[in-house]
């Protein structure tokens, strides 16, 4: 499976996407478990994790490079080598300019980024962001409001109608003038972080020189911090698409969110003569598969006769048997759909099935 992930191309650049005004560089977090998405990453670092067979981390670089990122820093702990091996392929296939920062123990958000800040020459701007989540939120746009703004520290953030799985923001006008992690008393809509910041070179320096009697040192650690210093610190709120991929339930939602012709045709392309179907690379599909609504089918995968498939995307190298029937699934990279099988909203995986409803 993992091989196969690593093969993919990373996603076209989207058309809209802003070029930011002003050199950056940026952080990739990618040393967490992800365990709320157990079993999935019980054998898969969660940055390669797929939506429509393309690893999450595949996306969050290509948005970096439409933005315009110069040097990519990714910090590396939960399956280190995977993480290690996709920053080779970054940097020997896509001429990314990577670097795999090695942790011996988790530290948190602001710890990783404190851990790559090190190999980051002084820059105008900053972004660091997970690279494990799903979003379109505009990163050029984003540094460029960062910057005319003259903010040492901007939180993306998004209402959110749980805030009591995020860390939720408290804003004076644009400022952020409080920052908890997962409170229990937030009313529905609050303003969570999104997970992807920008920092002035200051902000970055004091996040880097903080901490450090700290186990799991986290952004609403580095808020009091640089106002403490002086340092502003502001929200930019959007509407954009962000979804933290942290459950099996998320997983199966931000796939089928992302079976529509704008994030498609970043990966794939139409199918000629069956409506609804979109392909990467040369499957190999049966004369008689039928599909409902949206489909994705990645390269190499392999679809048997009578099956019918609905708003589901099914991974490279993967078999889905004669006559199975799937109906908001995701099949991963490499696994096996035995004949008959019929699914609804599950996760289909190399070695096991891993099932949540869809809410």
């Amino acid at each position: 499976m993992i091989d196969a992930l690593l093969e993919q191309a990373l996603p076209r650049l989207e058309a809209t996407a802003t070029t930011a005004a002003t050199p950056f560089d940026a952080i990739v977090l990618a040393a967490g478990a992800g365990r709320r998405l157990s079993p999935v990453t019980d054998e898969l670092c969660k940055p390669l994790v797929p939506v429509l067979g393309t690893p999450l981390l595949w996306w969050a670089v290509a948005a970096l490079r439409a933005a315009g990122v110069g040097r990519v820093a990714m910090n590396a702990h939960h399956h280190g080598q995977q993480v290690a091996a996709a920053g080779a392929v970054l940097a020997g296939r896509d001429g990314v300019d990577v670097v795999v920062v090695p942790e011996d123990a988790p530290t948190g958000p602001a710890g990783g980024a404190r851990a790559c800040a090190a190999v980051l020459p002084a820059r105008t701007s900053h972004v660091v962001l997970s690279g494990d989540a799903w979003t379109d939120v505009d990163l050029g746009a984003l540094v460029d409001e960062h910057v005319a703004r003259g903010s040492d520290l901007t939180i993306c953030a998004t209402p959110v109608p749980d805030p009591s799985r995020f860390g939720v923001l408290t804003l004076d006008g644009d400022d952020v003038v409080g920052h908890r992690e997962k409170p229990q008393d937030a009313a529905p809509g609050a303003l969570a972080s999104c997970g992807i910041y920008v920092l002035s070179d200051a902000g970055l320096r004091a996040l880097a020189a903080g901490g450090a009697d700290l186990a799991d040192y986290d952004f609403t650690h580095v808020v009091p911090v640089l106002r403490g210093l002086g340092l502003t610190v502001r929200a930019s709120v959007t509407s954009r698409a962000w979804d933290d991929v942290g459950t099996v339930a998320a997983l199966l939602r931000a796939n089928v969110d992302a079976l529509r012709a704008d994030r498609l045709v970043r990966v794939a392309v139409p199918h000629p003569g069956a409506p609804g179907l979109w392909t990467t690379g040369v499957p190999d599909l049966a004369a008689d598969v039928r599909c409902s609504g949206t489909v994705h089918v990645g390269p190499g995968a392999v679809v048997g006769p009578g099956t019918h498939l609905r708003a589901t995307t099914v991974g490279a190298r993967a078999v889905v048997g004669s006559g199975a029937r799937l109906d908001g699934c995701v099949v991963l990279p490499g696994a096996r759909v035995p004949d008959g099988f019929t699914a609804t909203g599950e996760v289909l995986g190399a070695t096991r099935v891993a099932s949540e409803v869809l809410a």
